[in-house]
């Protein structure tokens, strides 16, 4: 990860996902919110999102929990414009916004009651660095939310397609994806790089077992996991959407999410 890249880097998830004219898309990205959204504790009160990009998982539980207070923190300067201004149009009152480093989070230790972060620690040099800042930020909970490799619209992306649409890539797509992820798989490593942004920085989509081994590594303890969404590639939004009600927190589907939301404790 190229941190000055990140710095100047704007990310218009707002406009690109939340609100993109492809529902499948939009509905992958509110879903992975959906999954901190609807699980925040009752014994929280305070609550710091590191990464968290244009503010959109962060201004979501303000408004639904507008006693909280909160903090959210992102490396783009342009990312923390937008995340202010947005805040400002929603009427949000409760949460300050500021630029930092995921990995050098400027707060004392057990500062926050909840510490989330959405899809920010595949993009860090150091995963594990990252994970031990959200656990020493936290005083009780830390949840985070990570690509994972074992589905069919992660096969799509890695096989340099779009999941969003059918095109003529699509036909090979699947396969490219696949195989990238067996290859991962049989040398041993945490998960295929997918790379981000203008400048392919670091994003690595990792084995669920991966993330669950580092997890302990780090000292936390964890609760439960499901699959951010069980999401099918292209057309089928209406199956994936009833499959995620049935499937996504059971025990052997949840392996098997485009994208992983893991529900930690500070022990």
């Amino acid at each position: 990860m190229n941190k000055e890249n990140y710095k100047n880097y704007h990310d218009e998830i707002n406009e690109k996902r939340i609100h993109s004219s492809y529902p499948i898309r939009a509905y992958a990205h509110l879903r992975q919110y959906d999954c901190f959204i609807d699980n925040i504790p009752s014994d929280v009160k305070t609550v710091l999102e590191a990464g968290c990009g244009e503010g959109t998982l962060t201004i979501r539980i303000a408004k639904k929990y507008p006693n909280l207070n909160i903090k959210a923190f992102d490396i783009g300067e342009e990312n923390i414009k937008s995340a202010k201004l947005l805040a400002k149009k929603e009427g949000i009152k409760n949460i300050e916004f500021f630029n930092g480093d995921a990995e050098n989070i400027d707060f004392p230790d057990n500062s926050f009651d909840l510490v989330v972060s959405s899809h920010v620690l595949e993009h860090l040099p150091s995963f594990d660095k990252g994970l031990s800042e959200l656990k020493r930020v936290s005083k009780k909970h830390v949840f985070f939310a990570v690509p994972t490799c074992l589905n069919l619209s992660c096969f799509s992306l890695l096989g340099y397609d779009n999941y969003w649409k059918f095109s003529t890539r699509s036909i090979f797509s699947l396969g490219v994806g696949f195989c990238r992820v067996l290859f991962s798989f049989i040398t041993f490593s945490e998960g295929p790089d997918e790379g981000y942004g203008p400048n392919k920085d670091i994003h690595i989509w990792r084995f669920p077992w991966i993330v669950r081994k580092k997890i302990k590594k780090s000292g936390l303890k964890l609760i439960s996991y499901k699959a951010s969404s069980l999401l099918f590639p292209y057309f089928l939004l209406g199956l994936s959407k009833k499959i995620d009600e049935s499937f996504s927190a059971k025990s052997y589907f949840r392996e098997f999410g485009f994208g992983t939301t893991f529900y930690c404790r500070k022990q």
